[in-house]
Parts: C-alpha cells; structure tokens; sequence
C-alpha cells in the first residue's frame, strides 16, 4: 500500500504541474475533488466517502445491545467481529497515558460494519459510527475513531480539545533524522465536531499539527493500516 500511494503521490505531482496555463503547479484538490484529504509528503491526496460500510465504537457493557440492535435494523454482525482497540504490544512506547488511554480498555470495535454510519447512529449505545473511505486506487479503508498526530504544542492542543470535543489519549516520541517529535493519540467519537479527518483539518488551520501522515498508519488511521 505505501508503494501504491506513492505511486499515486508522484502521479499527482506530474498532473499538477501539467495542469496550470501559468505553468504553476494547481493544487491536487483542483484536479481531483474528494470530499476530504490528507497530506502525504506535502501533497494533499483526495478520499471519498464509502457510505455503504461503516467501523463502530462502543462501550463492553454495551456489547450484546448494539448486536441486537443492529440486528432489528437488518444488519448482519456477530460476536466473532468483535475486536479490542488497544495495542497492548505498543503500550512501552507511551510517554503519557491520560484517563482516556485507560477507558479504552472497555472499548470495542466492528471494523467492517455494511451500513450507512448514519443508519448507524441511531443506536444509542454506539460511541462513535465512522464510513469508509476510498482513495485514488480505489480501495476502500476504514475510518477509525483514534489519530495519530505529531504535535509540539501541547497547550493549544488542549484548547483544541476543549473546543472540538476530542479527547486526548497518550503521547509517544517519534524518532526521525536524529530529531525526536512529539506523538499525540487523539480519539474521536459521536460528539466530537467532525471524524478524525476533519479534526485533523482543523488543528493544521490551527497551525497545532503539520498533517504529516507517515506516522498515521500505525493506528489504523489512513492508507496502508
């Protein structure tokens, strides 16, 4: 997947520079308009709304009503799909674990949900209903509720939270030539003031992150999870 997006990458960098009757690069979202994007290398890369499959958030105690439930609405989904959040393997590498981090503990997840999230939001007990999104080459991913974002400035990320309705989860480091970059785990939900692409907009508009998405697929987050 990373060789195809940076296949798709350079594709998109050769279009743009074609493009411009003022021999200027245009940029990416002029030429192929998603209805989001992410930054990959300095280069926005369009997604699209898959609206016919959906992942799920909720809380364990909340585990056999949101089965049921989505059962009287018709969907398919069992036990068997079931999957924890955390990664236990990676928990050495945190910094910091907020009360949050320790929540998720009782989280589950359905990754792979064939319903609209709106649908699926009328489930009560859901904490978060996310679509899939398609990318250029065509395949479809799943939105996630958590994000990964390198972020220096701690106290505008807590305004940001405050604001947008995110909650904070942990923070790691991240070592890249000879630099070592602060990582915040952001987690989203039905209540946060748009899904982690559109948080992750907002705190670049902010000037809080910088969007670079390398680090975003460790968590599931963008292409190549």
């Amino acid at each position: 997947m990373k060789a195809k997006t940076l296949f798709f990458c350079l594709m998109l960098a050769m279009m743009a520079s074609c493009s411009s009757s003022k021999d200027e690069p245009a940029p990416p979202e002029e030429i192929n308009n998603g209805d989001l994007h992410y930054l990959y290398n300095g280069i926005s890369i369009p997604l699209w709304y898959d609206l016919t499959k959906s992942s799920v958030l909720f809380h364990v105690d909340d585990q056999q009503a949101v089965l049921s439930k989505m059962a009287a609405l018709g969907i398919e989904v069992d036990g068997s799909m079931v999957q924890n959040i955390i990664l236990d393997e990676e928990e050495k590498l945190f910094d910091i674990k907020t009360d949050a981090f320790y929540e998720m503990y009782n989280y589950r997840e359905i990754r792979t949900v064939n319903a609209n999230y709106e649908t699926l939001l009328q489930i009560p007990e859901l904490i978060c209903a996310c679509p899939y999104v398609t990318d250029l080459a065509g395949e479809s991913i799943p939105m996630r509720s958590t994000i990964s974002l390198l972020i220096d400035d701690y106290p505008g990320l807590q305004q940001a939270a405050e604001d947008l309705g995110f909650m904070i989860v942990a923070k790691w480091h991240w070592d890249y030539q000879f630099e070592t970059r602060p990582i915040w785990i952001l987690l989203c939900d039905k209540h946060t003031k748009g899904n982690i692409y559109e948080i992750t907009d907002a705190l670049m508009k902010l000037k809080i992150t910088d969007g670079e998405t390398n680090v975003f697929r460790r968590y599931g987050a963008f292409p190549g999870a």
